[in-house]
């Protein structure tokens, strides 16, 4: 059997200083691709994912493990999607976030500026924090593909619901005269009254997030 050192005669220095080569090889071949990446943990919840707003501030997401449940809208400033849902998304803040919901949008890539995020906020009035994700670290974690797709968590990070707001849209560029199923306001009510028989995934249609 060959001899853990390279030497029998090496010094008992020499052969700690082996032993630490070894720990730190094995140490860094337990690293997942991911982390070399980026230095994030992918098995880490996603509350532990660190965006900043258009202040330029980092959002601590940790607010979201003393919620009911955590609300993340990924949003275009350009959709017209997501300019017909405006109303709406401030709506349903309005309405839930007296009973412990928090809510974020989310603003994936860079193909828009900080000024046209802000213009959209403020010309629709959409009152909810802002997260930039301009290397898709949130957008990949949710694997969101289209704007607007919402993803709703409970407080450990785990998936309530995730898909579209409601069923207005049915394709892409067709919009029904009358919404029929309001899956998003009802996998909330759900949650407000721990009834959790609601749809739990949807299709989101919408403004393709470019990669």
């Amino acid at each position: 059997m060959p001899a853990l050192f390279p030497s029998a005669c090496c010094s008992a220095a020499e052969k700690w200083g082996f032993v630490f080569v070894l720990l730190a090889v094995f140490s860094c071949c337990k690293q997942s691709p991911e982390q070399n990446r980026n230095g994030s943990d992918p098995n880490a919840s996603v509350f532990s994912v660190r965006l900043k707003n258009l202040k330029g501030q980092t959002v601590d997401l940790n607010a979201c493990k003393q919620a009911r449940a955590a609300v993340f809208y990924f949003l275009d400033p350009e959709c017209p999607l997501c300019q017909g849902y405006a109303l709406k998304i401030k709506n349903l803040k309005e309405k839930y976030q007296s009973q412990g919901f928090v809510f974020y949008t989310v603003w994936p890539g860079k193909l828009y500026t900080d000024t046209e995020i802000g213009q959209f906020l403020t010309s629709y009035k959409v009152d909810l924090p802002e997260l930039l994700d301009p290397d898709f670290l949130l957008t990949n974690r949710f694997e969101a593909s289209v704007t607007p797709e919402v993803f709703v968590t409970d407080k450990r990070g785990g998936m309530l619901y995730s898909g579209r707001i409601d069923d207005w849209a049915w394709d892409t560029g067709q919009k029904k005269l009358k919404i029929e199923h309001n899956d998003l306001e009802d996998a909330l009510a759900g949650i407000a009254g721990n009834d959790f028989s609601f749809q739990k995934k949807t299709k989101a249609i919408g403004c393709l997030i470019e990669k």
